[in-house]
Order: C-alpha cells, then structure tokens, then sequence
C-alpha cells in the first residue's frame, strides 16, 4: 500500500503533528474468477470527522479523480466519516475491455481531508491530506490464485550489464524486497508475460548467484524465495 501526504498552508511543519485518521482492513483487492463487486471496511480511528474521496485508476500520483481510466465504479465515491464511525465502500466492475489470460493491475485511492487545523498565535490553518494506494488485481475466470507454486515462474537474469527479473506466469507478482549481495530493492511489481530490470549492475564473481526475494501474496503476507541468477 502507497501513502502520500499533500499538506496545504507554509506550516507543513504543523501538519505533520498529524496522524491518518481512516483505516483500512486490507492491503490490496482481488477479484478472483470473474467476481464483479467487493466489498471494503473503514474505519475512523481519528478524533474527528474527515471526507473520503475513492477511485481507482492506473495508479500515478499525479492524477486525479477527474483524470481516472479504469473499469471500476467505487461506490459512494465521496463520503463523511465520524469520529469511531465505520463504513463501507463497495467495489464494482464488468471486467469488460481487460484481458482474459492474465492479470490486470490498478489501484484504488482513498484520499482523506481532515478539518482545517488553526494555530493560535499566527491565526493560519494547516490542512493535512493523506492518500492511500491499494493494488486491485482483476483475475479472469480461467486464471487460478496465486500459490507458492506459481512463483516458479519468475526468473532472474544477467542481461545488458545488470539484474532482470522476467515473469511467465499470468499473475502480477509483487515483490516486498529482493536481495542480491550488498544490492537490495523495495516495491516493485513484475507485470505478467513481462521483464523488469531491477539492479543496473554487473555481474558478480562466479558462486555468487544466489538471490534473495520476498513476495507478498493475496491476503497481504509473505513468501520468502532464494533462487539462482543465470
């Protein structure tokens, strides 16, 4: 899950003494075998009210909801939430236009706005938004869940002078960490039927090969891998 924070007002300082008030209870939404709506929790662990836009579209942080391309309708796509309030947000596709072969990647935005914060001596308000990205993996009916043994499709590779990892499987597999000597990286994503570099480095000595990864699977935990460069 992405978090970004835009604060508005020249007190930034002020608005990081704040803390996200709404809670999910996932890290990512999958649609498994055609399903065409899902269903997430919120919750408002904060001490006051904020608004809750949702959307989902191809994730880049820079767009907004009016600037959204993606077969998903989040419904109610603005909301009010109460201190201690919990509501639903309900999740709807067709799958129409997506691939039928593999997986289709997305992210759903949930963009918080709590009330304005005022400092007493200067007599400004400092506003702190927060935006939470969660993966929405659409799965077609004829691809299976992912499993440890689905992993077995993705490879590592020395190529152009550096590290490639290439996935033959249908799935999105994302990756938390991955390993290789003094050499590591977070958060990435190898799409389906695709290659990605992911260290911009020469080879090592011979014997050592070894790579170390961890994926993270459905239910948002994790699968710790080793396996050879070649």
């Amino acid at each position: 899950m992405r978090k970004y924070c835009c604060v508005f007002s020249s007190l930034w300082w002020l608005a990081f003494s704040l803390h996200a008030a709404v809670n999910v209870n996932v890290t990512r939404v999958v649609f498994n075998h055609g399903e065409y709506q899902r269903t997430i929790s919120l919750v408002n662990d904060g001490e006051y009210p904020v608004v809750v836009q949702s959307w989902v579209d191809d994730g880049a942080p820079d767009k907004g909801p009016s600037q959204a391309q993606a077969p998903f309708v989040v419904i109610p796509p603005v909301l009010k939430m109460l201190p201690g309030e919990r509501r639903e947000l309900r999740m709807l596709t067709s799958g129409r236009g997506l691939p039928t072969d593999r997986e289709s990647l997305y992210w759903l935005n949930i963009y918080q706005i709590p009330p304005g914060v005022k400092n007493e001596q200067i007599g400004e308000k400092v506003r702190l938004a927060l935006r939470n990205q969660l993966k929405v993996l659409w799965r077609p009916v004829n691809i299976g869940v992912l499993t440890e043994k689905s992993i077995n499709l993705l490879s590592f590779s020395y190529r152009n002078g550096g590290i490639y990892a290439s996935n033959q499987g249908s799935w999105s597999i994302s990756l938390s960490e991955v390993h290789f000597g003094n050499y590591s990286i977070t958060g990435i994503v190898i799409p389906p039927y695709s290659a990605r570099q992911i260290f911009n480095t020469s080879p090592p000595s011979v014997g050592n090969n070894k790579i170390n990864f961890v994926v993270i699977n459905d239910e948002g935990n994790h699968w710790g891998f080793t396996t050879e460069v070649n």
